[in-house]
């Protein structure tokens, strides 16, 4: 395990600008950690460079490099106030195959008109690009995010199919992106968000829509540079107003 504060820094520098000198900047943060963790399965990052690293604009690009480093996992340190933990290490481990029985807690989180079913969820599982993550805290669920391509003719994102086709090209719909009420205002929402973004980047999709639930939810999308396209009042029943969003996450792409 490596403290890599000074490096993470520097490369977050680089990461911060909306246009970054090198295009590449992703591929590149990977070789350099891939480097410094010397074939290690895991990296360990100070709560420092987390919280500061989250706070940029392309933030997404930090988690987008750990992408491929052996095993699928990242170490890293939870985002613990004095009265959580004093130094306390909190491993996060992501996954990509959990099975959707035991994912079924999440609909919870939301009204009845917005849960899924097994057998929906099971729709999206097998929709051609769909891509799910799991975020487990130590050995417990704690996060799930998917998305769905707009290409697709799920009646999940009926009312993003409408989009042009030169727009629905390399878009996706992230359609879930959840933390369990346990684990709530811990960062862990960021950090999830984070890998997906990198995930839907790396699957070659240059804009992100969403439906983004009132507060923390659309505070989080704009953090990551969402921009907000309509107000979903009473979204699906629930009683609260969502708003629409798009993100851009190749920079050649002009926000509509």
């Amino acid at each position: 395990m490596q403290f890599c504060d000074s490096l993470i820094s520097n490369i977050a520098q680089e990461c911060a600008s909306r246009k970054p000198r090198n295009p590449n900047i992703a591929k590149e943060m990977y070789r350099t950690l891939h480097a410094c963790h010397s074939g290690s399965n895991w990296l360990v990052l100070s709560p420092t460079a987390i919280r500061k690293n989250l706070r940029l604009g392309r933030g997404w690009l930090l988690l987008n490099s750990f992408e491929e480093i052996p095993g699928n996992q990242i170490a890293s340190h939870c985002f613990a106030n004095s009265q959580e933990s004093r130094g306390a290490v909190a491993v996060i481990r992501f996954k990509y195959d959990v099975p959707l029985e035991q994912t079924m807690n999440f609909e919870s989180v939301y009204h009845p008109g917005l849960q899924l079913d097994l057998e929906q969820k099971l729709e999206v599982w097998e929709t051609p690009g769909a891509f799910f993550v799991w975020m487990f805290v130590g050995d417990v669920l704690a996060g799930e995010s998917y998305g769905i391509p707009l290409t697709s003719s799920s009646e999940l994102i009926e009312d993003l199919l409408v989009l042009p086709e030169s727009e629905k090209e390399k878009a996706v719909c992230c359609f879930s992106n959840t933390i369990l009420p346990a684990f709530q205002r811990k960062g862990y929402g960021a950090i999830l968000k984070a890998h997906w973004l990198g995930l839907a980047a790396g699957k070659g999709f240059d804009v992100v829509y969403g439906h983004a639930r009132p507060g923390g939810s659309q505070a989080l999308n704009a953090k990551f540079g969402a921009v907000f396209l309509e107000n979903l009042p009473d979204w699906f029943g629930s009683g609260e107003d969502y708003r629409k969003y798009r993100l851009v996450l190749n920079n050649s792409q002009t926000t509509s």
